[in-house]
């Protein structure tokens, strides 16, 4: 079955598509080639997600590509139209929740897996799903199935050569798959789109976050050469995998973090307890540095607003938390 063709003749399925799972199947193919970006892979703009932000691609090999600049993620997402039409229906917030469905760890085993799709799994109007399947003529799968039919074959073709990825100048967008510690090329391409594949994820990210900084702190990285900006990346990256923290994105935020405090970060009793406290163990590591960073950017704004106020000017302490402050948020 042509499924693109049956949903651009039937209003009404393409409706129903939108309301329930997000996608707005477009009349015809746009074109994806916008001014400033690149892909790695040819593609026409098939479908929108989410009030147009995010692109559903039609690859030149047949399978589906997803970007999203707001998230500023891509990668292939089904290794068909059927197989896109059948996990998004299944998991309808496959493309809108970036958390669960992308942990590269829930992908360890049957059973790591299973356990995540049974703790996050929120599937509503599953009457609605099931019939907008039937008419579509995809599987409706089971919970108990989710695991094997729909997010294993989902992972396998995120993460299959060639990637599917998209440039902005000399930044690549971050893989749907958050990739594990030590993983090979077929993950990640390197920083900028000019680059060689890495021969490691460590390499890889070392590139990823050392931009992020120059981005993000530019007063503090401009005295810093490309190298030794790595190496110090390098460095605070050891100091996060001992509190367990492995997602880049976690990795980048505890290295901005680490450089806002001149260092002291990691060393600071009540951050040492936070990462360490049961009370947050629902969290995990990665999202321990999420609530760390909402809360060290709020304390260094108000002890900006306390400098620009005081009446006399001291030395500055460039410390998230005092040792003396309390680590519950």
């Amino acid at each position: 079955m042509d499924h693109l063709k049956k949903m651009r003749s039937h209003k009404e399925l393409a409706k129903q598509l939108s309301i329930l799972c997000n996608i707005d199947i477009l009349k015809k193919f746009d074109r994806p080639m916008e001014e400033h970006f690149e892909h790695s892979l040819e593609g026409k703009v098939f479908a929108r997600h989410e009030e147009n932000e995010d692109k559903c691609y039609l690859l030149e090999d047949g399978s589906v590509g997803f970007f999203s600049d707001r998230e500023w993620i891509a990668g292939r997402v089904a290794e068909s139209m059927e197989d896109f039409l059948t996990y998004i229906i299944n998991v309808p917030e496959l493309l809108a929740v970036f958390e669960w469905p992308t942990d590269s760890d829930m992908y360890e085993s049957d059973e790591a897996l299973e356990k995540a799709v049974a703790d996050n799994l929120q599937r509503y109007n599953e009457d609605e799903l099931k019939s907008l399947a039937g008419a579509l003529e995809v599987p409706f799968y089971p919970e108990e199935e989710i695991a094997e039919k729909v997010m294993r074959p989902f992972y396998e073709a995120a993460t299959r050569e060639p990637l599917f990825t998209v440039f902005l100048d000399d930044n690549d967008a971050m893989p749907l798959i958050d990739p594990p510690a030590g993983a090979g090329s077929v993950y990640y391409t390197c920083y900028g789109s000019c680059m060689p594949i890495c021969e490691n994820y460590l390499d890889c990210a070392l590139f990823h976050i050392a931009a992020y900084l120059r981005d993000v702190a530019k007063e503090k990285t401009a005295s810093m050469t490309d190298d030794q900006l790595r190496r110090y990346v390098n460095r605070v990256m050891k100091q996060a995998s001992a509190f367990g923290i492995s997602s880049e994105r976690a990795h980048g935020k505890w290295a901005y973090m680490t450089l806002a405090t001149n260092g002291d970060l990691p060393n600071l009793e009540a951050v040492k307890v936070f990462m360490k406290d049961p009370e947050y163990e629902h969290l995990g590591a990665d999202g321990r540095v999420d609530l760390l960073m909402k809360n060290t950017i709020t304390e260094l704004e108000k002890r900006e607003a306390a400098e620009k106020n005081a009446e006399a000017a001291g030395p500055a302490k460039h410390l998230a938390y005092s040792d003396e402050s309390s680590h519950k948020f």
